[in-house]
């Protein structure tokens, strides 16, 4: 028995219903939706309290806007030059207790979605007639979905945006959102700020401005396209894209990590490294988002990614090593030869298919990658060209000036 909110429920959980979410360590799946009971209810007792909170708390955003929806920093860094060029626009996001983007961002609340809450069993009953293996393995997630539509579209009807632009197409909020604003034929853009993978949800914006025909082809192999879409090249590299990288040895090394790589691996790599190589510039880049301890590293330069851009750290060296992270990519633009090297437990190989696609070189194991960095010292390729397929502004009139054409789109469909 299918119910037309159990629809909503499915698209806005796609891509943590699709697989996903088993190719993440516990340390990060439990963010989200833990396999382990006790950390279920957990979750769900933090969204009831949070949701509590946030019904006595007002929100005063400003009518018949363009929203720039950021929900995190990598949001608000891969939009905030394209809304400079945007009249009359504002940068919006879902508030949190324990974080935010900036002073300048506003705050919406979904104020009642408490009142869901309360009948979060009914919902969850009628739901798994349906759906009864999402049900039991997400009934945790699902407390975060109930009621974001409804409340989005109040939201909506108040504000009375002209636009929305997005970032991400992904996360319970921007999935619900877009849901409610498709809804009340509001017009969407998605301007892509990272690589995408098979994983991802079908594009269902009104304007999908995507950076290359890598993005493009799996979008495609995603399902249905019902955008309009545009290559568009990264916005963020037009301030790097006359700043590449012209050493032909290596000097200075790069160590990137994200949330799901293993910190035990990454310090053995890098205890490895400078054994082998003493003389060797090393530094260490954690992700935005990271909050374990990271103190086993304070003997290393380490780029903080919360104050530096992935291209200031990228402009300090002349070869990257890495798991599976879109850096991999922003390395290539530049010119920095990136190492696919795998820091995880997790059974997942090549996530972005950059290896398969010959944008960087995989190294299996720690003997192929002292070969690699031993050939790198002697000498290093120009391999910029390799991402030709990944960024459609390389080689082309608009190479620096991928934000300009992103603004012109959005303020020609205005």
């Amino acid at each position: 028995m299918a119910f037309k909110f159990s629809n909503r429920w499915n698209n806005i959980i796609y891509l943590w219903s699709s697989g996903y979410l088993d190719t993440l360590p516990d340390s990060f799946r439990n963010r989200i939706s833990s396999k382990s009971f006790k950390i279920k209810l957990s979750l769900i007792l933090k969204d009831f309290s949070a949701d509590f909170l946030r019904l006595f708390k007002s929100d005063v955003i400003p009518q018949n806007k363009v929203w720039f929806l950021a929900l995190t920093q990598n949001n608000y860094d891969a939009l905030k030059k394209i809304k400079q060029g945007v009249p009359n626009s504002i940068f919006i996001s879902f508030f949190r207790f324990r974080s935010n983007i900036n002073n300048e961002t506003y705050y919406f609340n979904l104020r009642l979605r408490f009142l869901y809450d309360l009948i979060y069993p009914i919902m969850l009953f009628f739901y798994a007639l349906g759906n009864k293996k999402k049900a039991l393995n997400y009934f945790d997630l699902l407390v975060t979905v109930n009621g974001s539509y409804e409340e989005c579209l109040r939201l909506l009807k108040k504000a009375q945006p002209q636009a929305i632009i997005f970032s991400n197409d992904h996360l319970v909020i921007a999935r619900a959102l877009l849901l409610a604003a498709n809804n009340l034929g509001i017009k969407t853009h998605y301007v892509q700020h990272a690589s995408v993978s098979e994983y991802f949800p079908p594009l269902e914006f009104t304007y999908a401005l995507l950076e290359g025909q890598d993005a493009y082809d799996k979008y495609l192999r995603c399902g249905n396209i019902t955008s309009q879409v545009h290559l568009v090249g990264m916005s963020k590299f037009d301030d790097f894209y006359d700043q590449i990288n012209t050493n032909n040895t290596l000097k200075t090394l790069g160590l990137a990590f994200n949330l799901s790589d293993d910190l035990a691996i990454v310090s053995g790599t890098l205890s490895s490294i400078h054994k082998k190589f003493p003389n060797l510039k090393i530094i260490l880049r954690p992700h935005p988002g990271e909050l374990r301890d990271l103190s086993n590293f304070s003997g290393y330069i380490i780029s903080d990614s919360k104050k530096e851009n992935s291209f200031e750290f990228l402009k300090k060296i002349d070869v990257l090593i890495t798991g599976d992270s879109s850096i991999h990519l922003e390395a290539t633009l530049l010119n920095v030869y990136s190492i696919y090297y795998v820091l995880s437990t997790r059974n997942v190989f090549d996530y972005y298919s950059f290896v398969k696609n010959g944008l960087i070189t995989h190294c299996e194991d720690f003997n192929q990658l002292e070969s690699q960095i031993e050939q790198l010292i002697v000498s290093k390729k120009n391999i910029q060209k390799r991402a030709t397929y990944y960024n459609a502004a390389i080689g082309e009139n608009f190479c620096g000036k991928s934000t300009q054409k992103i603004i012109e789109i959005i303020s020609t469909s205005l």
